[in-house]
């Protein structure tokens, strides 16, 4: 299944093999990585690419966010994230999901669900997870991201040994459907926000 909200905004994403050298960045248009995975794509200049950040998560994996926001001013409207992330040499778990549902970008199967989340509850429940370096980043680079935030979040393991993952976030503000996190969210928006009968999201991003 291809996705094509996604693919709009990722106008091209092409595996090109593997690599070895461990650098990425975004030059030209271009967001390139040379190594788990080695890919190439363009993605909507409507998005400006402000930076990287990379930490440890939990003293087991290491994180590199790559990011992209489209913003009025601070305000961020629309953000992707590009999460590459990979368990620690110092010990030996490997990523068991499977996946199911598979979505098609850029040739690849991706694994994908949707939920909505309080960026600020997931802080204070989950202190040094993903969302807190990231809402770090974007502040010191001065951006707000609004608390109440749905996601559309794809994920696939890219190594034979399992141990590492490319996942992507694309993220919109849920008061810019005209609603709010407690109509749409039956939890009122844990990280992992189990979706009402609400179709608003799920149209945006998936086709019917």
């Amino acid at each position: 299944m291809s996705h094509p909200i996604l693919a709009s905004l990722l106008a091209a994403a092409f595996v090109l093999g593997a690599g070895e050298s461990p650098d990425r960045g975004f030059e030209n248009g271009v967001f390139t990585s040379e190594r788990l995975p080695r890919i190439r794509m363009k993605v909507d200049p409507a998005l400006a690419y402000i930076g990287n950040i990379t930490f440890e998560l939990k003293n087991i994996a290491l994180v590199d966010q790559h990011i992209f926001v489209d913003a009025d001013v601070e305000r961020i409207k629309r953000m992707i994230v590009l999460q590459f992330e990979g368990f620690l040499d110092n010990n030996d778990p490997t990523y068991l999901w499977e996946i199911t549902n598979p979505i098609s970008l850029g040739g690849d199967d991706y694994k994908h669900n949707t939920f909505f989340f309080d960026t600020s509850k997931a802080i204070a429940e989950n202190p040094e997870a993903e969302m807190d370096h990231t809402v770090a980043f974007l502040e010191r680079e001065g951006y707000q991201l609004e608390s109440e935030q749905m996601v559309s979040r794809f994920a696939r393991v890219v190594d034979a040994a399992r141990r590492h993952e490319l996942i992507i976030f694309y993220h919109e503000n849920v008061r810019d459907t005209g609603h709010s996190l407690a109509e749409v969210s039956e939890d009122g928006g844990s990280w992992i926000g189990r979706r009402r009968n609400w179709s608003a999201p799920r149209n945006k991003t998936l086709p019917s």
